[in-house]
């Protein structure tokens, strides 16, 4: 009995990987085709340090609404270095990393953006979860 649990389990993990390839393989297919307004465009654009805290807050409801919209997009948002946001983007970062007290309200709204996109990029996607 124990044994079966270990091989399903296995085989789960396996589908799952498998099913995370084949996203992957779609996604950059679609990557390919993508035009200025892409996913993996909005995402190099967020990454440009020095801009205004508006500027990301934008960018993060930009990609928000495609993670929403395309599941293909939370494939791309995860091979384009979406989740790396959170160290690597200077103003994301130092919000996240914040005393809640003394974020102003833009702020406040970066982070709660970039937690939404989190949240959005992992809807029924395994491998994102």
């Amino acid at each position: 009995m124990r044994k079966e649990c270990v091989i399903n389990e296995y085989i789960d993990r396996a589908r799952i990987s498998q099913a995370a390839e084949q996203a992957e393989h779609s996604a950059a297919q679609t990557f390919e085709v993508s035009n200025e307004a892409g996913l993996v465009c909005v995402l190099e654009k967020l990454k440009r340090p020095g801009q205004l805290t508006i500027y990301y807050i934008g960018g993060l409801e930009v990609v928000r609404q495609k993670l929403f919209s395309d599941p293909e997009a939370r494939t791309l948002f995860c091979s384009s270095g979406g989740f790396e946001l959170a160290d690597s983007h200077c103003e994301i970062s130092r919000c996240l990393n914040s005393e809640p007290a003394s974020l102003g309200s833009s702020d406040v709204q970066l982070a709660t953006g970039y937690v939404k996109v989190l949240q959005n990029a992992s809807v029924d996607n395994n491998e994102n979860q």
